[in-house]
């Protein structure tokens, strides 16, 4: 049985809006699927999903099925090497994930790559971040780890 150590599962919603995953062959998730496997881990006492802005159309049909009572982790794409206001971009990206999902906050924002935090833009990106915190936009800031 799943409750137990529901609290400690998260769905990943890759393939909610892309073709991710190396055995996948039937390409992107049906909304009515998402409903489905939502549905079922809710019921399981599973109640966190991660997404991001760079999983395709994740957020727009995550927001669709319905999300607000599900705690929704999402990511900024790699900002290391952006020119340009880095502030504004992260906004941005937050409130564009906040209205495709349809929710008024996040409980998590990681950075998709940790070598955001060592550029040469590393305390624009963590002030940001802190900011949307402090506007209660997001609950908790975080990293990505692939490697």
């Amino acid at each position: 049985m799943i409750k137990s150590n529901s609290k400690r599962l998260a769905i990943g919603t890759a393939q909610f809006g892309s073709d991710y995953g190396i055995a996948n062959t039937s390409g992107e998730v049906s909304e009515d699927t998402i409903f489905k496997v939502l549905s079922f881990a809710y019921s399981k006492g599973i109640d966190t999903l991660d997404t991001a802005i760079s999983y395709g159309r994740s957020e727009e049909k995550l927001g669709k099925v319905g999300v607000k009572d599900w705690n929704v982790i999402s990511k900024v794409p790699s900002l290391s090497n952006m020119n340009g206001d880095i502030n504004t971009f992260i906004n941005l990206s937050v409130f564009n994930s906040l209205e495709r999902l349809k929710i008024n906050n996040l409980k998590g924002l990681l950075l998709h790559s940790p070598d955001d935090l060592l550029s040469k833009n590393a305390d624009h990106i963590y002030n940001s971040l802190v900011n949307l915190k402090n506007q209660g936009l997001i609950s908790k800031i975080g990293i990505s780890i692939y490697d």
